[in-house]
């Protein structure tokens, strides 16, 4: 038995359950039956059509596994050719860039998160409390030194200082990207 012959089988198992009717002896089912219910009946019919469906297109589609993603991965030519910016970068754009290279090349993207948290533990980005209690982030002198700095911006909620990637805050950052993504 093939497989839609098979699919076509249990096909008529569920519409006789769906009408009230047990498949196996074409008795009645009983008025309590659980499959008298009204949702129970609906979701039959429903399966029911998503089976005829299927026999009508004559094959079961199979589920496609997408290709696994290499490791982030760039020359310090691509990278500089392509990536790095003279003008400092907010994170979200230098980010962006790295992750529109990755997809085109098929790699694992690597988020603004990663990157941030392992400046964080290598001390170039510390969090700082306000005296309001809010918490922020601002470069360490190491990170000042890598080429993070900061700029004073004014938002809804007043003044605060982003933190920009210069072009040699970028290439540290590619230059370290397999420890930044954990490979």
């Amino acid at each position: 038995m093939t497989e839609i012959e098979k699919i076509a089988y249990a096909k008529t198992f569920i519409d006789k359950m769906a009408q009230g009717i047990n498949p196996l002896d074409d008795a009645p089912v009983p008025e309590g039956d659980l499959v008298n219910n009204v949702r129970i009946s609906r979701c039959l019919f429903f399966v029911s059509d998503v089976l005829r469906r299927i026999c009508e297109r004559g094959k079961v589609s199979e589920v496609r596994r997408p290709e696994p993603k290499a490791p982030f991965a760039i020359s310090n030519e691509t990278a500089e050719n392509e990536l790095i910016s003279v003008e400092p970068l907010q994170i979200s754009l230098f980010a962006r860039k790295l992750r529109n290279y990755a997809n085109e090349n098929n790699m694992k993207p690597i988020s603004i998160t990663r990157i941030v948290n392992w400046l964080v533990t290598i001390d170039a980005i510390a969090y700082v409390t306000r005296e309001d209690g809010k918490r922020f982030k601002l470069p360490t002198d190491k990170g000042r030194e890598l080429g993070l700095i900061t700029v004073r911006r004014t938002g809804s909620w007043g003044e605060y200082d982003q933190i920009h990637y210069t072009a040699d805050a970028q290439r540290f950052i590619i230059d370290h990207i397999g420890a930044i993504a954990g490979n």
